[in-house]
């Protein structure tokens, strides 16, 4: 049996999108974790048979790239509370399963490359421009701190232009300046977030057992292991669990998972959560 782990994330926290793609891809999981679900560096989002390496192995660009994606626009969001945006462009390897990482980190697309019809859950911006006198969306790019970029969409109001305005950054950026991004909130109707590809690492890894992750969203512990545990050692508040064996995944709609995405951003925390043996828990502590 082989795991599909997160090796490491930049950003502490990643958003998985990669089981719609996956399935889309002819690979049949053991165990998932469904998209639109919070995970961090060491945990598995799927485990498959070993029969099924191949075809996962010819999919892991595009895996790669979906979580990264997602990771990215979710990372605007905990930070910032800004609509977090991408370009079309930066999408254009997943055709149709671009939408998927979308959904998942609660972001919207800039079509520059025009792979999107209107009408869905994603919203699409397919008129904007750099010139304030043209449009009514102004794509600022951040160069520099975030007071001359404050003070760019200040002068930019100022002298007339009533239309919307979204900053583009890179990831790093967005972090650095989150309170800034924060404070500009009511000026901003988002952030195009770029420079995503290298911000998390997958690797597939040999696994003798499929790990089970049971969250406490109140403490921000995952509960890692085999076996079952249903409340929170430390506060007494009900485990969600975040994989799910094959039995019990289903291919989830558009809808369900901007659901699932929207419930996740609200309920979590952006920063690593911290990791616990289920076994301290279901059969005692080493040692006692």
């Amino acid at each position: 049996m082989k795991a599909l782990v997160i090796e490491h994330c930049r950003v502490g926290v990643c958003v998985n999108s990669a089981l719609r793609l996956m399935m889309n891809r002819g690979v049949k999981p053991i165990a998932a974790v469904d998209d639109g679900v919070i995970v961090t560096a060491g945990e598995a989002v799927a485990y498959v048979n070993d029969d099924q390496l191949s075809t996962l192995n010819q999919a892991m660009q595009l895996i790669s790239l979906s979580i990264c994606a997602s990771t990215a626009m979710a990372t605007v969001k905990l930070n910032t509370g800004l609509r977090p945006f991408v370009y079309s462009s930066d999408l254009r390897e997943l055709g149709e399963q671009a939408t998927t990482p979308i959904i998942a980190g609660g972001g919207g697309v800039i079509d520059d490359a025009n792979l999107f019809s209107g009408g869905g859950l994603i919203p699409i911006i397919k008129n904007y421009t750099t010139d304030p006198t043209k449009g009514n969306v102004l794509l600022v790019k951040l160069s520099g701190d975030a007071a001359s970029l404050m003070e760019v969409v200040n002068r930019t109001y100022a002298t007339g232009y009533s239309g919307d305005i979204i900053v583009e950054a890179d990831v790093d950026s967005i972090l650095r300046f989150k309170r800034s991004f924060r404070r500009m909130a009511p000026a901003i109707l988002g952030v195009v977030v770029t420079g995503f590809r290298q911000l998390c690492t997958l690797s597939v890894t040999d696994a003798d057992a499929v790990m089970g992750i049971f969250r406490c969203r109140r403490c921000w512990i995952d509960y890692v292991g085999t076996g079952q545990l249903k409340t929170c050692p430390r506060c007494r508040g009900r485990l969600v669990e975040l994989v799910k064996m094959a039995e019990r995944i289903r291919p989830m709609s558009d809808d369900a998972l901007l659901a699932r995405s929207q419930g996740e951003l609200a309920s979590s925390k952006p920063i690593r959560p911290i990791i616990l043996p289920l076994s301290w828990f279901t059969r005692g502590k080493p040692g006692q």
